[in-house]
């Protein structure tokens, strides 16, 4: 994936733009996932905890997802 995102004549913005062409699939079923779990718990009225950061994935979407929805 690093070469064919590194080889691509495209601006680095617009790469990150199209994210789904340079991601496995595995990573956006774990994205849409997120998405779905937060959807679901987005009635909660108290705080969320996102216990254990690998590789700064959870939190950093949570944020996103708050931002978007």
């Amino acid at each position: 994936m690093a070469k064919v995102f590194s080889k691509s004549a495209d601006f680095v913005e617009h790469k990150l733009e199209s994210v789904p062409r340079y991601v496995r699939g595995q990573w956006l079923k774990r994205f849409l996932a997120m998405y779905e779990i937060y959807k679901w718990i987005l009635p909660v009225r108290d705080g969320i905890v996102e216990c254990g950061e690998f590789q700064g994935f959870g939190f950093p979407s949570l944020v996103k997802l708050s931002a978007i929805l």
